[in-house]
C-alpha cells in the first residue's frame, strides 16, 4: 500500500479489513476483532490522508497511532479535533495498547 496515492486502493483495503474485523466480531473471535477494529479506523484515516494529497510511507512518525494520525489532520480539518472523535479513538486505542 505505501507508496500509492490512489484513495481507492486504500479505500479497498479499508473496506476488506472492516468485512473481516465484523466476520470476527460476529463469529465469536471477540479478542482479535478490536485489534482489526482499530485497523480498519486507521487504514480508513489514512485512506481520508491520501484523498486530500498526503502519501503514506512506512516511516511515518504515527506510524499506528490514531492519535498522531488524528492531530496530523486536525491542522488541515476542523472535524479531527472534536471531542467526540478524539473520544472514540481514546476508546479503540486502549484495545490496541
Amino acid at each position: 500500500m505505501f507508496g500509492t496515492d490512489l484513495p481507492e486502493a486504500w479505500l479497498s483495503y479499508a473496506d476488506h479489513c472492516y468485512v473481516s474485523t465484523r466476520l470476527l466480531w460476529f463469529t465469536g473471535f471477540k479478542l482479535e476483532a478490536p485489534v482489526h477494529a482499530h485497523r480498519t479506523v486507521e487504514l480508513y484515516l489514512k485512506t481520508f490522508l491520501v484523498a486530500h494529497g498526503h502519501t503514506i510511507s512506512p516511516k511515518e512518525e504515527w506510524g499506528h497511532y490514531l492519535d498522531n494520525i488524528r492531530v496530523k489532520r486536525s491542522e488541515n480539518n476542523a472535524h479531527f479535533s472534536s471531542a467526540d472523535l478524539t473520544k472514540r479513538i481514546k476508546t479503540i486505542k486502549r484495545y490496541f495498547v
